[in-house]
């Protein structure tokens, strides 16, 4: 947005920070002269390129995560249990990784152990992942009482909701969601919200109405979900254009004075498909 571009840079200037653009072409050569020691001297005197040079050494200098031991300890193997919400039409299929497709349905409730796959060096997805097993509950009601009994019987007693984005298919969203509790070893219950998305990068357009016709779910889940007895925190994780439906969610539930008593503990927007001005 040009007005609000204009006011960061002018607040900028003001604390002295020295603004400086570079083209993209111009970035490209900055990359190239800065892996080729030999033609650093003969752009020395241009000021832009030289600045970008540094940058790019610096961050080539850097140590990533990896460099630094985080992934050092083997990754968790075996299964998990993650329980689940999703407004995607039920399949007959007695493969519990097609049980629910792309288009839409009621909002449905269940819990699912997912295999964590093969052994993996790196965070990541794993060869092998999949759903195991999935039960579907009865209804919103039944759903709260096995939730409420995963958290007494869980060493945290604390929740942690997957929204996933655009481009993501039902089973995608249960194998990233296990994998993502099991890897930040979270001791509390997780849970992913699954809206239907096609899983299909072309069908963007698709995903962006089907997303918005999950406000709704997206709000009467999160009632169920803090509802519960006995949890302390809910820490959620919406990424892309899960961020929409999370936020939109949340602003339906704002417009009820008897729904504003804050409930999540963390809100995390993961690289948000959200537009700037509507946040």
């Amino acid at each position: 947005v040009p007005e609000l571009e204009a006011r960061a840079i002018a607040e900028l200037k003001e604390r002295g920070v020295q603004l400086v653009s570079l083209s993209a072409e111009s970035l490209k050569s900055a990359r190239e002269f800065a892996y080729s020691g030999a033609n650093l001297v003969a752009r020395d005197n241009d000021t832009l390129v030289k600045l970008a040079i540094n940058a790019v050494q610096q961050e080539g200098e850097r140590r990533l995560p990896h460099n630094l031991g985080v992934d050092a300890a083997p990754r968790p193997t075996g299964a998990a249990n993650v329980f689940f919400a999703t407004d995607r039409k039920a399949e007959s299929s007695p493969d519990p990784n097609s049980r629910f497709g792309s288009q839409r349905g009621e909002l449905a409730y269940g819990t699912m152990r997912v295999n964590l796959g093969d052994p993996r060096a790196a965070a990541g997805a794993p060869s092998g992942a999949r759903i195991e097993d999935l039960t579907a509950l009865a209804n919103a009601q039944s759903f709260e009482a096995a939730l409420t009994q995963a958290v007494q019987m869980a060493a945290a007693k604390e929740l942690f909701i997957y929204v996933h984005g655009y481009n993501t298919t039902f089973r995608n969203a249960a194998e990233t969601g296990a994998l993502l509790f099991q890897d930040l070893k979270f001791k509390g219950v997780g849970l992913i919200f699954s809206w239907p998305s096609d899983g299909a990068a072309i069908q963007y357009p698709r995903d962006e109405q089907e997303q918005e016709a999950s406000h709704t779910s997206m709000e009467s889940f999160l009632k169920v979900v803090r509802k519960v007895p006995g949890v302390r925190r809910i820490h959620l994780l919406a990424h892309s254009m899960g961020g929409r439906v999370i936020t939109s969610a949340l602003e339906l539930i704002a417009r009820n004075p008897a729904e504003q008593q804050p409930f999540l503990y963390h809100l995390i927007l993961a690289a948000p498909d959200v537009y700037v001005a509507r946040f």
